[in-house]
């Protein structure tokens, strides 16, 4: 029977550093291009498409120069490292993302949030427990 698990003791470090508390969502999304060929006969031939990848970040915004956005802003189109773990005890799954920097600002007498999607590879998934 599989495991479920909600994000209610999940982990995401970036560059080795923990953003735990600012995340409040992350989810790795592959992407496909279907293409096709179409010969001189007309029959029409797919191509097999790899998966594009990519790694969307919601965060409550901060002003602390420790905080994801600032580190997102000095990162902005660097390759860092991500590790994710959705659960405590679960396996942990690593890419590299490319650093972009997040919005700035929001709504009176709200959190201010941000979100980002970030070009990643494909994440690889650790064993569990690790």
């Amino acid at each position: 029977m599989p495991t479920l698990f909600a994000l209610t003791d999940s982990t995401l470090t970036l560059g080795g550093d923990d953003f735990s508390t600012e995340v409040s969502a992350v989810t790795w999304t592959p992407s496909y291009t279907d293409l096709s060929h179409t010969g001189i006969n007309g029959n029409v031939t797919p191509v097999a498409s790899s998966a594009t990848w990519s790694a969307a970040i919601t965060f409550a915004q901060s002003t602390d120069v420790d905080g994801l956005a600032a580190y997102l802003d000095d990162m902005d189109g660097q390759s860092i490292d991500a590790v994710f773990t959705p659960h405590s005890g679960g396996p942990a799954f690593t890419a590299t993302v490319v650093a972009r920097a997040g919005a700035i600002g929001g709504t009176a007498n709200t959190v201010a949030t941000a979100s980002v999607t970030l070009p990643s590879t494909r994440p690889v998934r650790g064993i569990t427990g690790a």
